[in-house]
């Protein structure tokens, strides 16, 4: 549950609150609960990309975000966190 006072960002459905909880090169999981449904929580990956990043830079992460995301729903294991949105 998001607390009094905290920042909060939203992304899609999402309801992004609190600081990185994870992170490595290029990106960071932060804490998430669904907008409508507070006890659905969720890890949001975001890649962080400078403003002057190249068109081109944008296109391949967006492909090789979108590639990570479908290989990780087609998985099906108790130690992998299938994404669902």
């Amino acid at each position: 549950m998001t607390a009094p006072g905290a920042a909060v960002v939203e992304a899609g459905s999402w309801l992004i609150n609190g600081g990185p909880i994870a992170e490595g090169d290029g990106w960071q999981d932060w804490p998430a609960e669904h907008k409508q449904y507070a006890d659905d929580i969720a890890r949001i990956r975001v890649l962080p990309s400078p403003a002057s990043l190249p068109q081109s830079a944008l296109t391949s992460t967006r492909r090789r975000v979108n590639r990570e995301f479908q290989l990780l729903q087609a998985l099906s294991d108790d130690n992998i966190v299938t994404p669902r949105d």
